[in-house]
């Protein structure tokens, strides 16, 4: 089985976990937030995944909804 090559953590996921932990939120949350699927945001998170821009667009849209 051929693996991927983890990407290294860019500043979008950075915010993206930085926000997460402030906030004590689950992958699951944020995903519920913005419409995307769980497992290809957790994918995208572990670095195992790119994102579509339509998804990137929709992650951020939720955090700044969600911004106190």
């Amino acid at each position: 089985m051929r693996r991927r090559k983890v990407q290294p953590l860019n500043d979008q996921r950075r915010e993206v976990l930085l926000w997460l932990a402030q906030r004590s939120w689950t992958v699951a949350e944020l995903a519920a937030a913005s419409g995307c699927d769980a497992a290809i945001l957790r994918a995208w998170l572990e670095g195992k995944r790119s994102l579509s821009e339509a998804e990137r667009l929709a992650i951020e849209e939720a955090l700044q909804q969600h911004h106190e």
